[in-house]
């Protein structure tokens, strides 16, 4: 399967988390770390944005 990867800033945006909190739940081996600078990416097809949004209180 073919990876579609979005930054970790673009996932917690997604998901209406902080960075810091998406990190908790997704594990460094999960997230890849691409060489150039420090950036983070996610496989949103391995980890659908929709499974960690926060859910609306009634």
């Amino acid at each position: 399967m073919k990876k579609e990867l979005v930054s970790l800033k673009e996932f917690a945006e997604l998901t209406g988390h902080e960075p810091s909190y998406i990190s908790q739940l997704i594990k460094e081996p999960q997230i890849e770390i691409v060489k150039i600078g420090i950036h983070k990416f996610i496989d949103i097809n391995k980890f659908p944005p929709k499974n960690f949004t926060k859910k609306d209180k009634k």
